[in-house]
């Protein structure tokens, strides 16, 4: 395997530098980590979005409590770029791509690659690869001349990046996910689930996205294999089923805590900590009778205790709930509704097919832009092996062209992205018909107060989605032929990167380079213009549907299926159920309340004006936009 990296290169003679100083190991990582983390974010824009970025630091910092190495100073960043990537740099930087995160189908995916990003820091195998690696000539030029374009040179090539991480390293920081993971009560076979996506996806249609992910943290089936057999994956492991179970308790899933929780009790009925919880779920779903058995045999186990007997007295004093019978003004008001949304839903799934057809048209162009960006960036790798003297000038004609190579894979990246969010745009669309429907199917029961209203504002986010996908499409159309060019201009760019290094300094190729570079940036720029609008009516898309669907699901909820889903808003918004059901009673539906809670720090508008914006009438998604 190749291990000359530009970046490991310049940290190792940093590193031997600091270590004849007389400074410790902590001091040279401090010093790279800082170097890595400020070269880092001048490459990639930190995602302006303060409500992902809070909870990303909640996972982290959840995670590192677990961790025995918690005296450094642990950050955490979500980057703006659909590469699917996750790395960690020394001292405790750690970075996340939204690339990732958007291929994340469950929360617990991300704890798991948090954890073994922080696995990472914590048994420094970080410094370990650097130790390993072999100085790449700019990295060493840089150094030994005190350049002041060091942390430029840290951040160089990000996309080709090879920590090099052993096979031992790598099982380490896997042990120490699937531990932290149970610790912090979370599903730790969803480290496999993500795993064995990646590399399905890899191998299939995201080879590009999930290129540097693999390189960084090389994946095998042994690997996938090795973790299956874990302790804290062991399907027969009373004990570790129980501490899920309370886990998706607290993140008000009660349902799926019902699940793990009885599976414990199957394979240990003596566990009374996992029967208690699962008296607390059944509670939260309203199935009383359960409750109360669970806790009658709770209570004959442990004998008598004050606490547990109340909680049984409290139990058996409740009653089944419902919600009150609507008004006959209200039952018409739903059944329009819902009429309408029949004729609503066929004019979605006419437009969807209309979007898929361009959805194909765009796919297929980016595919091949794709392949020959692919095969450009491995050209380009190659030549970080090759080991010449180099002048001032030459060094600086290479840096040029690395940095234009990184912003076409960039751009080919975000193509990809705006196809595969087009492809989940649709996907939920058709969900999001089928909620409408099942909604339909349970007008014969009441319907939570305020739900007319939840209705008829998801109707109308609907009917907009399938526009603003076309709008997407239609920009990220826009962009292809600039990319284009783009991927040619580098194609030139990496003939004349070789061709320096292999004939020495040359005044015409220094020239053609820069032209070249110049060209690539220059188009890649117009492009990125067009994929910022194709994204921008992406999001706005997402969020409609969003919305949409968690309305729908709270119209046809029970009140504990809603007491259910306010305590999920709850906990991703990083609020509290109390300040959830405040902005229900002020007319909003369940989407509109997370929407809100979601959007009021970005837009540092308090939340009751935007609640306001969204109970009037107006869809959420628009009157946040509106405010900037």
């Amino acid at each position: 395997m190749r291990k000359s990296r530009p970046l490991l290169g310049a940290a190792l003679v940093v590193m031997a530098v600091l270590l004849i100083a007389g400074c410790d190991e902590d001091d040279i990582e401090r010093m790279i980590g800082d170097n890595v983390a400020a070269s880092v974010e001048r490459s990639y824009p930190v995602l302006n979005n303060p409500a992902a970025q809070d909870w990303l630091t909640y996972v982290g910092q959840t995670t590192v409590g677990f961790s025995t190495r918690q005296h450094i100073p642990y950050t955490f960043q979500v980057l703006d770029s659909d590469t699917v990537n996750a790395f960690a740099a020394p001292w405790g930087h750690v970075y996340f791509f939204t690339g990732l995160l958007d291929m994340a189908e469950d929360e617990d995916e991300v704890w798991g690659v948090m954890a073994h990003e922080v696995g990472h820091v914590v048994h420094r195998d970080i410094i370990k690869a650097v130790k390993r690696s072999i100085l790449w000539s700019i990295g060493v030029n840089l150094v030994q001349k005190r350049s002041r374009s060091l942390g430029e040179v840290l951040g160089i090539g990000l996309g080709l990046l090879s920590f090099s991480y052993s096979r031992d390293d790598e099982r380490e920081a896997d042990d120490y996910a699937a531990r932290s993971m149970l610790a912090s009560a979370h599903d730790p076979n969803y480290l496999t689930v993500f795993f064995t996506r990646l590399m399905e996806k890899y191998e299939k249609d995201k080879p590009s996205k999930i290129a540097v992910l693999l390189r960084t943290h090389p994946l095998t089936s042994e690997r996938i294999q090795r973790l299956k057999k874990r302790p804290e994956l062991d399907p027969e492991n009373a004990a570790a089923l129980a501490r899920i179970g309370d886990g998706y308790l607290r993140r008000g899933r009660p349902l799926t805590a019902m699940r793990f929780l009885q599976r414990a009790l199957e394979k240990n009925p003596d566990l009374v900590s996992a029967r208690l919880s699962l008296a607390e779920a059944a509670l939260r779903r309203g199935y009383l009778e359960q409750a109360n058995e669970e806790l009658r045999k709770a209570c004959e186990k442990l004998g008598y205790v004050p606490s547990l007997e109340r909680r049984l007295a409290y139990a058996a004093s409740l009653q089944p709930r419902a919600w009150p019978e609507p008004t006959q003004e209200e039952k018409s008001e739903v059944e329009r509704l819902l009429a309408e949304a029949r004729s609503a839903g066929e004019q979605v799934a006419q437009q969807q097919s209309a979007a898929a057809q361009t959805r194909a048209g765009l796919l297929a162009q980016v595919e091949t832009l794709s392949a020959r960006s692919r095969m450009l960036m491995e050209q380009v790798s190659d030549l970080s092996s090759k080991q010449v003297e180099i002048s001032d000038t030459m060094q600086a004609s290479l840096v040029s062209g690395n940095a234009a190579m990184n912003s076409v894979a960039e751009l080919v990246s975000v193509l990809e992205g705006v196809s595969d969010t087009a492809r989940a745009t649709a996907g939920r669309l058709t969900e999001a018909r089928e909620i409408v429907e099942r909604v339909a199917a349970a007008t014969s029961k009441a319907l939570a107060p305020g739900a007319d209203g939840w209705l008829r504002r998801s109707l109308a986010d609907l009917q907009k989605a399938p526009k603003d996908l076309q709008e997407s499409l239609a920009a990220a159309s826009e962009a292809v032929p600039v990319a284009q060019k783009a991927v040619a201009s580098a194609a030139d760019v990496a003939n004349y990167m070789a061709r320096l290094l292999e004939i020495g300094d040359n005044n015409l190729l220094f020239d053609s380079l820069r032209a070249a570079s110049e060209s690539v940036r220059a188009n890649a720029a117009a492009a990125a213009e067009a994929t910022k609008k194709s994204r921008l009516a992406a999001t706005r898309a997402e969020a409609r549907i969003f919305v949409a669907e968690l309305n729908l699901a709270a119209v046809g909820a029970t009140p504990e299926e809603l007491d259910s889903l306010v305590g999920m808003v709850a906990y991703f918004t990083r609020s509290s159920p109390e300040r959830v059901r405040h902005l229900l009673r002020q007319g909003l539906g369940l989407g509109e309340a997370a929407a809100c809670l979601l959007s009021y720090k970005a837009l540092s508008r308090p939340p009751a004006e935007i609640a306001r914006a969204a109970a009037a009438g107006n869809s959420i998604v628009d009157a946040v936009e509106s405010m900037g």
